[in-house]
């Protein structure tokens, strides 16, 4: 939620990162909020109660959708779903379905209009990390609560439900960039996938499908803007990023919470804060490492 301590000048924070929000999105027409995922992190018991005030922040910042990645099931779905009911923006997964109902667990997508299109926003995960979140969401008795489908069948499936009222399509995408170029690929109708890979942070088209790279730890803010046609199709683009190193301006909301989290982790003892105990990849929770 603070700035980060692995970088000099310091970056990220949720009050740097309301000042950029407040100065540059806020002042443009059509502006859509996204976070890409993984915002949360770690089962441990300071974590668990982080996420509470993390989603108050976004709040705070006005986000229009989150969408799941593999290191937000680590509470398990009870948690997830606590935390979506306090949301003001919707928790997007299209490719999460119940294991018994095969119905979608979150919403599936999130439709926003303007004066010159209708923009769908989607998210979806890779099949990869179906075992980590079958695993943490698992019943009292152990029995799955959860099936994570392929993608590409999920999105195909969303979209042809919105044929007629969705003209650009944006995915929020928890995946490789190997599995983005190919899912372009079997679904062309999609306009930008905005892409959360570890190992990757290039931007690039593919077809008519645009690829934009998330980056890392919140240090920056990737701005991707669509210009659209007389059809309301999207047709130049142009993408940005902003590392989040201005002067913040103080912010009574975000420092509010600060300070209440910092009371309620008084009641916590130092195994409260420990590492979660589970096996999972490294790819998972691991930045990359620059190389020297």
């Amino acid at each position: 939620m603070g700035r980060c301590s692995c970088s000099d000048p310091q970056l990220g924070g949720f009050e740097r990162r309301i000042t950029f929000i407040r100065k540059h999105v806020q002042t443009r027409r059509n502006a859509l909020l996204l976070d890409a995922g993984n915002l949360f992190n770690c089962n441990s018991a300071h974590e668990r109660l982080k996420s509470e005030f993390m989603v108050a922040a976004l709040n705070t910042m006005g986000y229009d959708a989150l969408a799941l990645g593999p290191k937000d099931f680590t509470f398990g779905l009870d948690h997830l779903k606590r935390l979506q009911k306090k949301a003001r923006f919707p928790f997007l997964c299209a490719n999460l379905l119940d294991a018994k109902t095969r119905a979608p667990v979150f919403e599936s997508f999130l439709l926003r209009g303007t004066t010159q299109a209708t923009i769908l926003v989607t998210g979806v995960i890779s099949s990869n990390d179906a075992k980590f979140i079958v695993d943490w969401t698992k019943d009292n008795a152990g029995n799955p609560t959860v099936e994570l489908e392929e993608p590409v069948h999920a999105l195909s499936q969303a979209l042809a439900s919105q044929a007629m009222r969705a003209s650009v399509v944006i995915v929020l995408a928890q995946m490789s960039l190997d599995e983005a170029l190919a899912l372009a690929e079997e679904v062309p109708r999609i306009n930008l996938i905005i892409l959360s890979d570890r190992n990757n942070n290039e931007d690039l088209t593919h077809g008519g499908t645009i690829i934009a790279s998330v980056g890392t730890k919140s240090k920056s803010v990737k701005a991707a803007t669509l210009f659209l046609n007389r059809a309301g199709k999207a047709g130049r683009y142009n993408i940005e990023r902003f590392p989040i190193v201005q002067q913040m301006e103080h912010s009574y909301s975000i420092v509010r919470l600060y300070e209440e989290l910092a009371d309620a982790s008084k009641s916590l003892g130092p195994a409260d804060f420990a590492q979660p105990t589970f096996h999972v990849e490294q790819s998972i929770y691991n930045e990359p490492k620059p190389s020297d």
